[in-house]
């Protein structure tokens, strides 16, 4: 197995562990290894290599919902029993 050691700074290095604690993960190692594996591929897709450079691929819009309006309710309680089909004839 190949072998690196990195630094983290202090802020980076508490959320680190907070995400250790968090997925019970046995190593600040495994933390890593599940960032780069997980997001590694979205990362490296979308990040601007050049500044102002569009890396990210255009979405194409979606239709705006349009309000529904809802019939008026009737407020006078109704007997439970008047609209179930009766269970046996």
């Amino acid at each position: 197995m190949a072998q690196a050691r990195i630094v983290l700074r202090e802020e980076h290095l508490t959320i680190a562990n907070d995400l250790k604690e968090n997925t019970r993960l046995g190593s600040l190692t495994e933390v890593v290894g599940v960032l780069l594996t997980r997001y590694g591929r979205h990362l490296k897709a979308t990040w601007e290599l050049e500044p102002g450079a569009d890396t990210m691929p255009e979405v194409p819009s979606t239709p705006t919902a349009q309000p529904v309006t809802l019939p008026e309710q009737s407020t006078t309680p109704r007997d439970p029993g008047t609209h179930l089909a009766p269970l046996w004839s």
